[in-house]
């Protein structure tokens, strides 16, 4: 029992061990990375949101075309907020009215749509174009591209 508290004690003495160059090299370079480390996350979040934002704006483009010459959105089923938990959540978040009716951009109206990576969805009341899914831009949940 004695050799088992002998070991518990050693647990929490602090050994000074000597410094060496490799020690401290290493030190550095994980000091630098931390450095980095959030310009590097803040660039890959623009790279993500350009992404998302090229293809927002090319359904846009796609989707006002149709609305212009059938006067109507490309409307599919309408959505149910249970299903929808992010998009909700964006809403909450924003203080947005939640009994608004959003429906799901009906991808098989329009040949261009046909391989695109989000769902969209549409507000025919406020005419403002949301993706089911989010993307991350500068530390805040997206479901529309900001201008």
């Amino acid at each position: 029992m004695r050799i088992l508290f002998e070991k518990l004690e050693g647990l929490f003495v602090v050994e000074r061990k000597e410094a060496t160059y490799k020690k401290a090299v290493i030190g550095l370079i994980f000091v630098i990375i931390a450095g980095f480390s959030p310009y590097l996350y803040i660039r890959y979040e623009e790279y993500q949101y350009g992404k998302y934002k090229a293809e927002f704006d090319f359904v846009v483009e796609v989707v006002e075309s149709y609305r212009a010459e059938n006067n109507e959105y490309p409307l599919g089923h309408r959505i149910h907020w249970d299903n929808e938990k992010d998009l909700k959540q964006f809403f909450v978040e924003n203080k947005w009215r939640l009994n608004r009716e959003l429906y799901y951009i009906d991808t098989n109206a329009m040949e261009d749509l046909k391989n695109i990576k989000y769902t969209y969805i549409v507000d025919p009341e406020t005419e403002q174009i949301y993706t089911s899914e989010f993307v991350i831009a500068h530390f805040k949940r997206w479901h529309f591209a900001f201008y």
